[in-house]
């Protein structure tokens, strides 16, 4: 499969997952150091938990994004603030937004010209 080179280059891209983030033909592994608030024990394959899983997914992208020197065109991610569901309970929601190119049915190249 080629890389594709954006005006954030290919490092970048990939950086909101961690350092040791890697990929083969067949695997991700995102390090749990790259998931917020995730134990090896929530994400134990037998008794962890998805959904504290993609919560860490979420929040780790949505922190690294912000924290890029620049952020891509085409794609936001946005957490919101705490919303009180009574007693000790709240609720956080994310959104996450890609461009999409009719065509292809695939997220746009930050190259590409709208």
């Amino acid at each position: 499969m080629r890389k594709k080179q954006t005006k954030y280059g290919i490092a970048t891209k990939i950086s909101v997952f961690g350092a040791n983030y890697t990929a083969t033909g067949t695997n991700l592994t995102i390090p749990l150091a790259s998931l917020p608030g995730v134990s090896q024990v929530e994400a134990d394959k037998d008794d962890g938990d998805y959904r504290r899983i993609l919560r860490g997914i979420l929040d780790g992208v949505q922190q690294a994004h912000s924290n890029l020197p620049e952020t891509p065109d085409y794609f936001t991610i946005t957490k919101s603030g705490f919303n009180g569901l009574g007693g000790t309970r709240v609720r956080v929601s994310y959104t996450v937004s890609f461009d999409m190119d009719v065509t292809e049915a695939e997220v746009i190249e930050e190259t590409q010209p709208v």
